[in-house]
Order: C-alpha cells, then sequence, then structure tokens
C-alpha cells in the first residue's frame, strides 16, 4: 500500500524535526532561561488542589496514623505532602538529568 504525500510528508519532518533535537546542547539552550521567572509562572494553588491527599494518604502508612490521630491532622498532613514533593522533585530531576544526557552519577 502506497503512502499518501501527507504521510510521507510527516515522515519527513519528524526525522527533520528529531534530528535537528538531536543537536542541540540542551545545556546551553537551558543556561539562557530564567529559572526564577519560569517557576514564578507556576501557580502553588492550583498544583496543591490537584492533589488527591485522601488518595495519597490511603496508599501510605500515614494515613492510618492520621486516622487515629486527633491532633495534629495538618502538620503531619504537611508531612505527607513534603514527602511527595520531594518524591516529585526526584523524578523531576532524573527527567532533568535525561534531558540533558547526564550520567545520575548522584545517586538519583
Amino acid at each position: 500500500m502506497l503512502a499518501s504525500a501527507g504521510d510521507v510528508a510527516l515522515s519527513l519532518v519528524g526525522r527533520v524535526v528529531n534530528g535537528v533535537i538531536a543537536q542541540v546542547d540542551m545545556n546551553a539552550l537551558l543556561a539562557q532561561v530564567d529559572m526564577n521567572a519560569l517557576l514564578a509562572q507556576v501557580d502553588l494553588d492550583a498544583l496543591m488542589e490537584s492533589i488527591d491527599l485522601d488518595g495519597l494518604l490511603a496508599r501510605t502508612e500515614m494515613g492510618s496514623l492520621i486516622v487515629r490521630s486527633t491532633s495534629g491532622v495538618a502538620s503531619e498532613a504537611l508531612d505527607v505532602v513534603r514527602s511527595g514533593a520531594v518524591g516529585i522533585d526526584g523524578a523531576i530531576g532524573r527527567t532533568v538529568d535525561r534531558v540533558l544526557r547526564r550520567s545520575s552519577s548522584n545517586g538519583r
């Protein structure tokens, strides 16, 4: 079966784009990014609202401790969120390392 001209063009464009991306020095590119300005655009309230605390707590031992506890619920929930943030931070770091083609010599 013969491919349509559109399919051939899309395939060719995809190969060209992938070839260009493979040649990009990601370290040099990211060195030009103002990370503070980028992070200032993150809506932390929206991010926190998107976290399913009930689901997160249900998958951890912390959930049963909070249910039995009558005090410090907010404090312990915050600890769980912080722990989750540390995990997310590690995942983001590993992703950035992969994008930047860095070895994971720092134990991530």
